[in-house]
């Protein structure tokens, strides 16, 4: 089984890349874990969360693969179509699955892409590949259904509210009912007294 990469991207020809050889293939999955102490008989899975999987790649596109079919478009610049191929996937985001002989990706998008030339390589490219698999959710809008009251309240004078202000009549008596009553500021003093 080969390393092969799945798309179907609007612009972009083909529908798939399969590598002639794999010279390296690193998987990777870290976990963030929280600083902070747990409870002890909490549930220790709220102190993970699992990050994006990654994978990197090493591997070869030849122009004529041993085992060419009349579909594989073998010949004189296949390298190169197939490694443009990948580029205008990356470029435009698009989602891909990756099988490769250990595992199987859904969802991944190519993040880094690269190819070194040499001549010795001939008619062939030799690519190296950094993917990221997503998350993908669907958002959808649902009809909510108007109440005759918001919030099933009476509506009415509810006097002032947070985030009103007071009339400056109201605050003066009232702090002035506050200061005189008794434990007050000014309770026991005698104004104008003798």
């Amino acid at each position: 089984m080969r390393t092969k990469l799945e798309f179907n991207v609007a612009g972009v020809a083909v529908t798939s890349v399969e590598f002639d050889a794999t010279l390296t293939a690193s998987h990777a999955g870290d976990v963030d874990i929280t600083e902070h102490p747990l409870e002890t008989g909490s549930n220790v899975a709220d102190g993970a969360r699992a990050k994006q999987r990654t994978v990197s790649l090493e591997g070869v596109i030849v122009d004529n693969p041993l085992d060419a079919k009349p579909s594989d478009n073998a010949g004189a610049g296949r390298a190169r179509r197939l490694y443009d191929a990948l580029e205008l996937v990356k470029e435009k985001g698009g989602v891909c699955t990756l099988t490769t002989p250990f595992r199987s990706y859904d969802n991944i998008l190519i993040k880094q892409l690269s190819s070194d030339e040499d001549k010795k390589m001939g008619g062939a490219v030799k690519v190296k590949i950094a993917l990221t698999q997503v998350k993908l959710v669907r958002s959808q809008t649902v009809a909510v259904r108007k109440t005759a009251k918001p919030n099933g309240q009476e509506k009415g004078d509810k006097g002032p509210q947070s985030g009103t202000k007071a009339p400056e009549s109201t605050v003066r008596k009232s702090m002035w009912k506050k200061a005189t009553e008794p434990g007050g500021v000014l309770s026991g003093l005698v104004i104008g007294g003798r």
